[in-house]
């Protein structure tokens, strides 16, 4: 009896230290880039001025009463991909990456990225 009592509870520890070191820590989320090195990173390469002649720039400021259906588009393509751009996993942007990215876009601070 005493041995089952024994070996339950020691099954019961490893399974808490298991546990322990597989659960992800809630208190630590990875850093968020900015919206500039989410930009530099992940879309400068199609979007800037001279770098492909059918992508438009997407830096230029949109007035206040279109950049909520711009906003979500530009959301909804990144996510989803659109032509020839892929779409973009969670991974690689998080949601919060990406609302800044387009308060950014949407408000022209990063318009000095585009080349003049």
């Amino acid at each position: 009896m005493k041995t089952l009592f024994a070996l339950t509870l020691s099954m019961a520890f490893i399974g808490l230290a298991v546990a322990d070191e597989t659960t992800p820590n809630s208190g630590s989320k990875p850093a968020s880039r900015s919206p500039e090195k989410v930009y530099n990173s992940v879309c400068a390469h199609c979007h800037e001025m001279g770098v492909a002649r059918t992508v438009a720039p997407i830096t230029q400021a949109y007035p206040e009463t279109a950049r909520e259906t711009r906003g979500n588009y530009i959301r909804y393509t990144v996510r989803h991909g659109r032509a020839a751009m892929p779409a973009f996993r969670h991974s690689e942007v998080s949601e919060t990456e990406l609302d800044s990215l387009i308060q950014a876009l949407m408000s022209g601070q990063l318009n000095s990225n585009a080349a003049p």
